[in-house]
């Protein structure tokens, strides 16, 4: 699984705000504080959305671990059936 730099959206609003203080001076400073309001909340929901992936990924490892466990548990239990027919 192919996985993206973490820091790639937080360069996107960093951007963003950067672009918002040279619009500014043209289009006028509601226009510059509507841009950095809305660069400030895409950094909020940023931040948001990756500790909701870091979360799952840290799930998806406790389940794999899971997993493993439950495989390994099953292949001895298969081995000691095995060898129980054997012995009857």
């Amino acid at each position: 699984m192919k996985m993206v730099s973490r820091n790639y959206p937080y360069f996107v609003s960093a951007l963003i705000l950067l672009a918002a203080v040279p619009l500014g001076w043209f289009a006028g400073a509601a226009f510059a504080g509507c841009t950095a309001i809305l660069a400030g909340a895409s950094f909020l929901q940023t931040r948001f959305m990756l500790a909701k992936v870091r979360k799952a990924e840290q799930e998806r490892q406790i389940m794999d671990d899971q997993i493993c466990r439950i495989e390994k548990l099953s292949t001895v239990d298969e081995l000691s059936a095995g060898i129980a027919h054997e012995i009857n």
